[in-house]
């Protein structure tokens, strides 16, 4: 049995967790975005394919189905699939403008595709027969804000 120095071992655990976040990266069903699917929203509601759950946990574990569930239910970070034609039009109860949204992304197009961090318990919740993804569909006032790393946010259950 070859010994291992704690130096090599912390080495070690960090390519095991790096590599367990790559191998959840491509497991990913992000094909809601480029391939499309049957819904077209209206006014000024947005399309939100949730980021799915857990399936290891940071050091390897596998995450049992319950937890996963839980954990989808929980979490908030959603990547954008569609925007309806009025997304960025109007303004908000407080009267702020919806156009000025976030720096850069001032139009629907612009927001296809970004992930986004929105409030917990809102919107409507589809399942997709053909493949059984879940689309959410909110409104644009609802996002809180654009995340670069979806992975970065914990969820707790």
């Amino acid at each position: 049995m070859m010994k291992t120095s704690p130096a090599n071992s912390s080495v070690v655990d960090r390519a095991v967790q790096r590599a367990l976040k790559e191998k959840e990266a491509e497991e990913r069903p992000y094909d809601l975005l480029k391939d499309g699917f049957p819904f077209t929203p209206s006014l000024w509601h947005i399309v939100i394919g949730p980021v799915p759950p857990r399936t290891h946990s940071e050091g390897g574990i596998e995450v049992i189905d319950s937890s996963q569930e839980a954990e989808a239910y929980q979490k908030t970070v959603g990547q954008v699939l569609k925007c309806g034609p009025l997304a960025f039009e109007g303004k908000t109860a407080s009267g702020q403008e919806l156009r000025y949204f976030a720096p850069g992304i001032q139009q629907p197009n612009e927001l296809i595709g970004k992930f986004v961090v929105h409030q917990s318990n809102v919107g409507q919740i589809f399942r997709l027969r053909h493949s059984d993804q879940v689309i959410k569909v909110i409104l644009l006032e609802q996002i809180l804000g654009v995340t670069d790393d979806p992975d970065a946010w914990k969820f707790y259950i």
